[in-house]
């Protein structure tokens, strides 16, 4: 029998955390000890390496994940992009771990009183990673699987959505915006899925243009909103702190509401 693969848990962390450095190793290393599979950019890009698609993909396919926070996390839109995306997968699927540490002395409420403070931890209470780290590990290790399976599924979704949409919105949508010239779409066959992976990795920008050309299409159970949560986890992240703190962001555009 195939022995069952070990959570994947993603650790977001600042880089510029050089004082750090070396409790991040550890506390890798003790997920590792605890039967968990953890992923850390250093360990797993290596020199020459496309960082980006890597830790795309890492988000996409982690079971659960730890933000390690510290002044330099705080201040770093990597992070703050990293955690969007996470924190759109816990909203998502209800089995999704996110628990957040803190590396030094940053107190908790400047955490909350910042970006960070719009994420749902559930309810789980923050702390440091020394007061926190083996409750962390045990949540980890509990994790169902099967609840919190890798965000492939939302491809599927997607193409579910797709397929009960206009064909011709969704080719003037990949012409448009140069992903394709195909000649007609049908939604069930590779190119369909080609579309929904771009859509995916595009830029919010090319994103709500897409959603342009095809908004009158949506289903009317569904919402261009609704979709453009699914395919833009940082975009909505953006938009929600815009709603709830009305910060600098933007507000939602128009043609999504």
């Amino acid at each position: 029998m195939t022995e069952p693969k070990p959570p994947k848990i993603f650790i977001s962390h600042s880089a510029k955390s050089k004082a750090h450095e070396s409790r991040l190793m550890q506390f890798a290393e003790q997920l590792s000890n605890s039967g968990l599979d953890p992923w850390v950019d250093r360990q797993r890009i290596g020199v020459g390496d496309a960082w980006n698609p890597a830790i795309t993909k890492a988000l996409q396919d982690c079971h659960g994940a730890v933000v390690l926070f510290s002044q330099e996390a705080l201040q770093s839109d990597f992070v703050k992009y990293e955690v969007s995306c996470l924190a759109y997968r816990k909203r998502t699927q209800s089995g999704f771990a996110l628990f957040p540490l803190i590396l030094d002395e940053t107190p908790i409420q400047t955490i909350l009183d910042g970006f960070f403070g719009a994420i749902q931890f559930g309810d789980y209470q923050i702390g440091t990673i020394d007061e926190k780290e083996q409750e962390v590990i045990g949540k980890l290790r509990a994790l169902d699987l099967k609840s919190c399976r890798p965000v492939s599924a939302i491809e599927g979704a997607l193409l579910e959505i797709f397929r009960r949409m206009a064909p011709e919105a969704i080719r003037e949508a990949a012409v448009n915006l140069g992903w394709a010239t195909w000649p007609h779409v049908t939604l069930a066959d590779a190119e369909s899925l080609h579309f929904v992976r771009r859509l995916l990795a595009a830029s919010i920008p090319d994103q709500i243009k897409a959603l342009r050309f095809i908004k009158k299409s949506i289903p009317p159970d569904c919402s261009a909103f609704k979709v453009f949560s699914m395919i833009s986890p940082s975009g909505w992240m953006r938009m929600r702190l815009a709603c709830l703190h009305r910060s600098p962001f933007a507000n939602p555009p128009g043609a999504l509401r």
